[in-house]
């Protein structure tokens, strides 16, 4: 195996790397930002249920 060779092959060695670095760094993202929006989710669910629990009404709501 020549120098030349040797280096292009680390080269090419180093940019498959670096091309999965990036698209594993994609994927953390995108996952962290479905987990973000089911938390946030959870959360808006939960006040609601507390809140309802609560039996705080809606001013503008009238019951029979």
């Amino acid at each position: 195996m020549t120098k030349s060779s040797t280096y292009r092959s680390l080269g090419v060695g180093f940019l498959i790397a670096a091309g999965g670095a990036t698209a594993l760094s994609q994927v953390a993202q995108s996952l962290a930002a479905v987990l973000w929006l089911a938390a946030g989710t959870m959360l808006g669910l939960a006040t609601w249920m507390l809140v309802r629990a609560a039996g705080v009404q809606d001013p503008d709501r009238r019951d029979p």
